[in-house]
């Protein structure tokens, strides 16, 4: 497979959190027939490959990221026949299907965990890490765990230690997430032999791909040391301590050799942290992934451990930069993912337009609305429209980055935050963890829920709005139908996808046009990257360049209105790009598109005049693509 040409640089990849997306049987919970029945959506908004959140069998601690069988589908999603006719039915309408592998780790409940926890002669008894407990602890007659035992004092991804005593072993196992998610050992070469096989079995079976899931925590240091603490307790994150430790590359090469080699597949790493300097060994021509998620950009509210009670400040120059930073990493090789939303994260919209903390220091426009209104579940007037600018703002950044867009359920919605009252309604055990740190840490009640309820992967995973009816359509109604699993936001009434299809100016409308602007133009695939206005805190303006040819996306992020001149923007674009004749390809206003607006705001389809306008005015979050 060429790398330069690749299916996978020209559409965009849609993100499926199956759980969420759509209920057939009455459940509560999605299945795989639901997104059946929803390809022809998503063969609309023109999505050329689905990536599919786990749906093998799992106890669900983790939502399926703790799996107890690598190679069969949970009966709550479905059947294998379910899939393989997904696989078909996609491909049908030129749709991949992307399975996401969990290979750091794996249930609790898996068989092999299960043996592996029995005694420490069995065969399996090392395909999993154990330690003793640290030298002069006393392991208890009864067995159980020793008085400060743990070999280290690192903290895991989900709050705790990374270590959990097994009295039948009387040893400590180890786990980066929750205690029901041990590591597998990948020194063991039987666990890399079964993991290769398991994903050939899914490439067998009509797989198109692979999100891989963690995989730069599979190495482990070959001495566990104490490492200095990051927090009150006396902790230190196990990222820190583990995350791409040397070696690792040794391994993902071997993968990729024994699996990926000779298939014109997608792969894609969830590869948090990985210096600039080695991602041509990731992702370059020779690299083990096709591309590889990088972090920065939706980290910034974070210095050091991703606390959701000590959130910093950041400005727009800020995202600018980790955005740019990571173009210029991968401008002379290699390819990245463009996105904004995951399950990980919560709703763009509020995440990249509001903050927690005093001292922001930035024009956005905040938590509130474009006319001064405040936030509100039921509010379908000022947050309504502001969330829409909002979502649309962002849109036109994801379609014009270099790099594969990656859209999320209900992102092409512009889905908000839920309006979480009481820590009770949250599932996520991460989010869980968060609000008793925060209590931990001296926070009230009322503090740790407002942090928790802002940064929660719940909200991300609320089900998805297909129509005004009951449950939002996610999921039947009426008699021995149960509810959806999680609550339905407090917006479906008018947020949904019914709606949106009858209104040209949905954000749902914009994301199928920019989809097919950026399919349809050339230098926002293969064009090269520059950033305009690095140094403004309200207007992000960039370009995509190709020989004399240049599309310019520029988003004004504030409440209010900003405007740049012309003259700037074209003196930072290379020699050969004359800027004399410019196009307007897309504007997130309505009247700009058509035609309609006001002169005051530069209302052009086609600036091929011989007197262009000298300053490009922008409403408040009003996003426009120029072709000069």
């Amino acid at each position: 497979m060429n790398r330069e040409t690749a299916w996978w640089k020209r559409t965009f990849i849609y993100q499926v959190y199956p759980k969420s997306f759509q209920d057939t049987t009455g459940s509560g919970t999605g299945d795989l027939e639901g997104i059946i029945r929803r390809l022809d959506y998503l063969e609309k908004l023109g999505a050329g490959a689905l990536w599919l959140t786990p749906v093998y069998p799992s106890p669900g601690v983790d939502n399926g990221y703790d799996i107890s069988d690598y190679t069969a589908i949970d009966p709550a999603c479905g059947t294998m026949a379910d899939f393989e006719r997904l696989a078909a039915e996609a491909k049908k309408r030129g749709i991949r299907i992307l399975m996401d592998l969990v290979y750091n780790h794996s249930s609790d409940r898996h068989p092999w965990f299960l043996a592996s926890k029995r005694d420490r002669t069995n065969e399996k008894a090392d395909w999993y890490i154990w330690r003793d407990p640290k030298e002069g602890a006393v392991i208890p007659a009864d067995g159980s765990a020793p008085e400060n035992g743990e070999p280290t004092n690192w903290r895991a991804i989900f709050g705790g230690s990374v270590w959990t005593w097994c009295p039948e072993r009387r040893q400590y196992y180890y786990h980066t997430f929750a205690k029901e998610q041990p590591d597998l050992n990948w020194e063991k070469p039987e666990v890399r032999r079964a993991l290769y096989d398991a994903a050939t079995f899914w490439l067998d079976h009509g797989a198109g791909g692979f999100r891989i899931d963690a995989i730069t925590y599979i190495k482990k240091p070959a001495v566990m040391r104490d490492g200095t603490p990051d927090s009150p307790d006396g902790t230190v994150s196990v990222h820190d301590m583990t995350a791409n430790t040397p070696g690792i590359l040794d391994f993902l090469r071997e993968f990729r050799r024994e699996v990926f080699d000779g298939r014109d597949i997608v792969t894609v790493g969830e590869a948090n942290g990985v210096p600039a300097e080695e991602l041509e060994d990731w992702v370059g021509r020779d690299g083990v992934f096709s591309m590889l998620f990088e972090f920065s950009h939706v980290l910034l509210p974070f210095e050091g451990p991703e606390m959701w009670c000590r959130p910093k400040p950041w400005k727009l120059t800020e995202l600018k930069s980790a955005l740019r930073k990571s173009q210029e990493a991968v401008k002379d090789q290699g390819w990245l993912p463009v996105y904004f939303e995951n399950h990980d994260r919560a709703r763009s919209v509020n995440y990249f337009f509001e903050q927690l903390c005093e001292g922001a220091g930035r024009e956005f426009a905040g938590s509130g609305s474009l006319d001064g209104g405040t936030a509100g579940a039921g509010d379908a007037g000022g947050m309504q429209e502001t969330y829409a600018r909002r979502a649309k703002a962002l849109a036109a950044v994801l379609f014009t980055l270099r790099g594969t867009p990656f859209v999320y359920q209900g992102e092409e919605l512009g889905m908000p935050n839920a309006d979480w009252k009481d820590p009770a309604e949250f599932n996520d055990l991460s989010t869980r963890w968060q609000y008793e740190n925060a209590l931990r840490e001296g926070f009230s009640p009322e503090e740790a829920l407002r942090f928790a309820a802002f940064f929660s992967r719940d909200n991300a995973r609320t089900p998805m709005q297909w129509s005004a009816e009951q449950n939002a359509g996610f999921s039947p109604a009426g008699s021995g139908a149960a509810a959806p699993w999680l609550p339905v936001h407090e917006d479906f009434a008018f947020r949904n996808a019914g709606a949106e299809e009858q209104d040209p100016d949905s954000v749902l409308h914009c994301y199928r046009e920019l989809a097919m602007l950026r399919a349809g133009a050339e230098e926002l695939i293969s064009g090269s990257f520059a950033d305009l206005l690095p140094e403004s805190e309200t207007l992000y303006c960039f370009a995509r360049i190709l020989g004399k040819s240049a599309v310019v996306t520029a988003v004004n992020f504030s409440g209010g209105e900003a405007e740049v001149s012309w003259d700037v923007l074209l003196e930072r674009l290379p020699e050969g790009v004359s800027g004399k004749g410019r196009e307007v390809l897309f504007s997130s206003c309505r009247d700009q598109r058509d035609g309609t607006g006001p002169e005051a705001w530069d209302s052009v389809r086609q600036e091929t005049t011989v007197s262009p306008e000298k300053r490009l005015r922008l409403r408040p979050l009003e996003a426009r693509i120029i072709r000069i």
